[in-house]
């Protein structure tokens, strides 16, 4: 969370509030603040802020089971068993609150299993636009509409739903991209449920006794249902690590622009691929499709990335029947139900 931003040099510090039997250690970039806490014996009161990596740096080069810090003439004195550091320090009232008592008024308490928000939250990255100038496509929409919890991410060129049921209240925010690279180390661990709060500006988290808070992106993100393929739709059954591994082949030779075609025929999926110095390869996997025979552009990585983070041992790969060749492809999980689909937009052949 610490950043390197010269402009901002607190933004390089931690914060430590030491009181009572507790150290409390905030670290900020403005967007995001983590919190966490420590039984720590205190002799003196007070906070301070305290170059992050540095003082990171040198506890895990620190052989010894505890750590002494002391502010001696503005100065931080660190201890650890032989070894002692001196550190430069700032005041503490220079570090940027982010969100103040507006954090303490959530409008919206959403529970959901550990596991299961962070089995959805895998499938659903990679989607994520990142620097688009279109703001609100740089992070994770979360959406409760009518007893049904979303996540939804989108770049333009591909798009990854994953639902599940809740009890919680209608609520649509976006959390920023960043924030959730953080979210995704926060709950790493655990299968307890976790509580997810939000109100109009801001989103929070607490698990095993540290915060994460964030600020949302402020924006409307746009309706993905009417980019979801409808039907009559083809329909392919594919084992899912074999057409990972066919993808990789034919991967092996291709151009920078990541160009891949897809050609469905009666009874088999053939993958090309050529670069620029006109080299090629194929691969095929042996199926069973009863439709019309069919040609589809699309961009390696965007295919290989719906696959990766799936976990069912057979996909289902559709396409329209209308327009086989400009159709939006519609990936999704054999045995799963509801909106838990990746929707990938097609390429000019």
């Amino acid at each position: 969370v610490c950043s390197s931003d010269l402009t901002m040099p607190i933004l390089g510090h931690v914060m430590f509030f030491a009181h009572g039997e507790t150290l409390t250690v905030t670290a900020s970039n403005i967007e995001l603040e983590l919190i966490s806490h420590a039984e720590a014996e205190i002799k003196e009161q007070g906070s301070i802020c305290v170059p992050g990596k540095k003082l990171l740096d040198i506890v895990k080069a620190s052989n010894a089971e505890m750590i002494s810090l002391k502010l001696v003439n503005e100065r931080l004195k660190v201890k650890s068993g032989k070894s002692n550091y001196t550190l430069s320090v700032l005041p503490a009232s220079d570090f940027p609150a982010l969100g103040g008592n507006e954090l303490m008024t959530p409008a919206m308490d959403l529970t959901i299993n550990r596991e299961t928000f962070k089995t959805m939250l895998n499938k659903v990255v990679l989607s994520m636009a990142a620097n688009d100038t279109r703001y609100y496509l740089n992070g994770l929409c979360v959406s409760v509409n009518k007893g049904n919890l979303a996540l939804i991410a989108t770049d333009g060129h591909r798009l990854s739903v994953q639902s599940c049921a809740t009890e919680a209240n209608d609520i649509s925010a976006i959390i920023p991209r960043g924030s959730i690279a953080e979210i995704a180390k926060f709950i790493k661990s655990g299968s307890e449920d976790i509580v997810l709060r939000f109100n109009d500006r801001y989103f929070s988290l607490q698990i095993d006794g540290s915060t994460l808070n964030s600020k949302l992106i402020d924006g409307k993100f746009p309706g993905y249902s009417r980019v979801i393929p409808v039907g009559p739709l083809n329909s392919i059954t594919l084992n899912r690590v074999e057409f990972i591994s066919a993808i990789e082949r034919v991967a092996v030779i291709g151009d920078k622009s990541g160009f891949i075609s897809v050609e469905i025929n009666k009874d088999k999926l053939i993958l090309k691929s050529i670069n620029n110095e006109t080299e090629q390869s194929e691969d095929e996997i042996d199926i069973d499709y009863s439709g019309n025979d069919c040609i589809i552009g699309l961009t390696v990585r965007y295919l290989h990335d719906a696959l990766i983070k799936l976990e069912s041992e057979n996909i289902e790969f559709c396409f329209s029947e209308r327009d086989s060749t400009g159709s939006q492809i519609l990936i999704k999980e054999s045995d799963s139900v509801g909106d838990n689909l990746s929707v990938i937009m097609p390429r000019r052949l």
